[in-house]
């Protein structure tokens, strides 16, 4: 079965979120269970999810991040409910079944217009489709993913050894982006979300309801990680697939902006031109 996952909050972003859900079923020979959250629903389902984003809101004196995202930017809990959703869903459903995400996109407003099942195919075939690769952003770039102090206490947490070569490496891999994302349940991609979700908040401890003991150098960050910059999941995210080894979907003639189009993306499957970085 295929699972697909939909967020969207504000009437913009409901309008492409109708438009995929009115027109999956067109697109696709797998049978669909569609999945659709917004950040009421979130807040009131689950208890959770209701704790983390008060504690992300809180967050008032960051330093030396964008203002904007001081208050909470994404519907106040930055873009934590991405591996939120993705985590749930991929633990509810049976092992081989497919998820598959995209943002409900206020730059792509449309539904699917183009058939998906090379891509869920390519997904049956790899285990995942972990996200697309341009030609334009390398994680050193704007900000993106180039935080040492972040990099570093990620490969900590992670008890993974940094080198300073491997860290120059990651820093001019070009820059993933996950706008789109297809999983196979497996148990390596359960461990892959499940990692995910726990760095977008780390160092909260959801099990003990409190920041994990400061005094403990492993656990030295003052504010929970993905409140450091606005897309801080999407930078843990890149972080977790070179570690991972998962395949990204990668085409050299678009631009990173471009490959966060569902329709383009399709397409290019479509004409049997995916490569896989």
């Amino acid at each position: 079965m295929l699972h697909l996952i939909l967020y969207a909050e504000g009437a913009v972003f409901e309008d492409t979120k109708q438009l995929l859900i009115n027109s999956i079923k067109l697109n696709t020979k797998y049978e669909v269970k569609i999945h659709e959250f917004s950040h009421k629903k979130l807040i009131e389902k689950y208890e959770i999810y209701n704790y983390i984003t008060k504690l992300l809101k809180s967050v008032k004196d960051i330093e030396n991040i964008p203002k904007r995202n001081i208050h909470g930017y994404r519907d106040g809990c930055y873009n934590y409910f991405k591996p939120f959703i993705i985590n749930l869903v991929l633990n509810e459903i049976n092992y081989g079944d497919i998820i598959y995400y995209c943002d409900c996109s206020q730059y792509f407003i449309t539904g699917f217009t183009e058939n998906i099942d090379n891509l869920v195919d390519m997904c049956i075939s790899k285990d995942a489709i972990a996200g697309c690769v341009g030609i334009n952003l390398i994680n050193d770039t704007y900000g993106i993913c180039d935080s040492i102090k972040i990099i570093t206490k990620i490969y900590n947490i992670l008890k993974i050894k940094l080198e300073n070569e491997d860290l120059m490496r990651f820093l001019n891999k070009t820059h993933i982006n996950n706008s789109i994302l297809l999983f196979k349940k497996t148990d390596l991609n359960i461990k892959f979300t499940q990692q995910w979700l726990f760095l977008c908040t780390y160092p909260f401890n959801p099990k003990k309801r409190k920041i994990y003991n400061e005094k403990d150098p492993r656990y030295a960050l003052k504010y929970p990680i993905i409140t450091y910059h606005h897309t801080v999941d999407q930078s843990i995210f890149n972080i977790l697939v070179h570690l991972y080894k998962l395949p990204s979907i990668v085409n050299r003639n678009y631009n990173e902006y471009e490959l966060r189009d569902r329709n383009l993306v399709a397409k290019i499957a479509n004409l049997d031109d995916l490569r896989f970085f």
